[in-house]
């Protein structure tokens, strides 16, 4: 915390990666967006800014097409650069996605710190640990 790059009280993971969901002759795509500078969270201080994508859904597109907006993100993978993106959180008009370790078509490199990638399984555990909680009923889906 503190001045960096000309912002005072700066802190990390307060850039958002911003994708929007639409649907052009009866399919779905995300059309990406500026990244913006936005709150902090949990989720992006711990796993870095870029492996969090926050995916708008509009209202209307929500009303018309529900279930295939919910079928959608219950049952894809996301692709982004070769990256594979999974759903883990729905809130205020907005999904959220978890850039995990895996890859479609590229090669990892640590270079770009792809070492520190997590998968959704380790993800949920380090969030909201199972175990502690094994006494609750709980709906868990491993869509890895």
């Amino acid at each position: 915390m503190g001045p960096w790059k000309g912002k005072d009280g700066w802190y990390g993971g307060r850039i958002q990666q911003v994708g929007r969901l639409v649907r052009a002759q009866g399919r779905f795509s995300i059309q990406l967006e500026k990244p913006e500078i936005r709150r902090s969270h949990r989720f992006s201080r711990f796993l870095g800014s870029r492996r969090i994508l926050q995916v708008r859904v509009a209202d209307d597109l929500l009303y018309k097409h529900g279930d295939g907006v919910r079928n959608l993100l219950a049952s894809s993978k996301f692709i982004l650069c070769g990256r594979v993106f999974l759903p883990f959180h729905a809130k205020e008009g907005s999904a959220y996605l978890l850039e995990t370790n895996q890859d479609f078509e590229r090669v990892p490199s640590n270079l770009d710190g792809d070492h520190f990638r997590i998968s959704l399984n380790d993800f949920t555990n380090w969030h909201n640990p199972l175990r502690p909680n094994s006494e609750q009923v709980t709906a868990y889906c491993n869509l890895e």
